[in-house]
């Protein structure tokens, strides 16, 4: 049970909706006419920042369908228990306005029992989240940008779009200093953008910045292997210009010496059956 609790500690983004990923796959080259090579980057990052922007100064009021499933393998951990299986679906409410933001949710449903509590806090074990569609601005705001190295990594499709994909990284004098969530405001991540209006459509984050990674480091000890853990954002959902979260994945894994993987647990969450009252941004993207 202690190693459960450890590892709630570490994973726990109520405050900074700090992100985590140990590598991504280099995505596959577009054979699309238009490469992404022509464009300069500094008219790539313009408009991303214009996206942020206007996703960050916007207005808000829907609700959507949040559905989470979560699994915690305990077989390691000193209860002996084999695991644990959780389900939870929520009505999901997030209303913007101004420097105000709120959300709100009501549990529907709970590993299967129909159930109705206004105003239910998230029960997941190891992960929690906040504010899921605000945080891809905070790649790109100022503070970022004034740390941030950007690169091109290439082209992809995804969700039928054709996507440019950047990662930004750290400068090499910042590097030490945000290392293991020192700063949580301090983000990273592979970031896949629409190339027709540079809206961002899905985030796998780096991990160097996750507040207390040390833990995840002593835990990975304690199993003899190297920690490997995931989170990804995808934003499949599009209204008035701007991207919705769809998909939000965590998997938190260890590999020992022998490449076997043990994934200690897993979040997904699924948000779907969006309605839309206010969807307002002050600056109209103009391609």
């Amino acid at each position: 049970m202690a190693a459960l609790k450890k590892s709630k500690s570490l994973l726990l983004f109520i405050a900074g909706f700090l992100f985590f990923v140990f590598r991504a796959d280099r995505p596959a080259a577009s054979s699309t006419p238009q490469s992404s090579e022509q464009i300069p980057p500094a008219t790539i990052l313009g408009k991303v920042r214009e996206y942020c922007h206007r996703l960050e100064k916007g207005a808000y009021d829907f609700i959507c369908m949040e559905e989470i499933s979560e699994k915690i393998d305990l077989s390691r951990s000193s209860s002996y228990r084999l695991g644990e299986s959780s389900k939870y679906v929520y009505d999901y409410q997030l209303i913007k306005k101004g420097g105000e933001i709120k959300e709100n949710r009501i549990l529907l449903e709970k590993n299967g029992y129909k159930v109705h509590e206004e105003n239910a806090p998230l029960e997941t074990k190891v992960f929690r989240h906040q504010f899921v569609l605000l945080r891809t601005a905070d790649l790109f705001n100022e503070f970022s940008a004034s740390l941030n190295d950007y690169s091109l990594i290439g082209e992809d499709i995804l969700y039928g779009e054709e996507a440019i994909v950047l990662e930004a990284v750290p400068k090499p004098s910042y590097e030490q200093r945000f290392l293991y969530g020192t700063e949580p405001s301090y983000l990273l991540g592979r970031i896949w953008i629409k190339k027709k209006d540079y809206s961002i459509l899905k985030i796998i984050w780096n991990p160097k910045v996750i507040r207390d990674f040390k833990n995840i480091e002593e835990l990975a000890k304690e199993y003899k292997a190297e920690p490997r853990v995931t989170i990804i954002t995808e934003y499949a959902v599009e209204k008035n210009g701007i991207r919705f979260p769809s998909r939000l994945y965590v998997e938190e894994a260890y590999i020992n010496k022998a490449g076997k993987k043990f994934i200690r647990s897993q979040t997904e969450i699924l948000y779907n059956n969006y309605q839309f009252f206010t969807v307002e941004t002050e600056v109209k993207y103009r391609p």
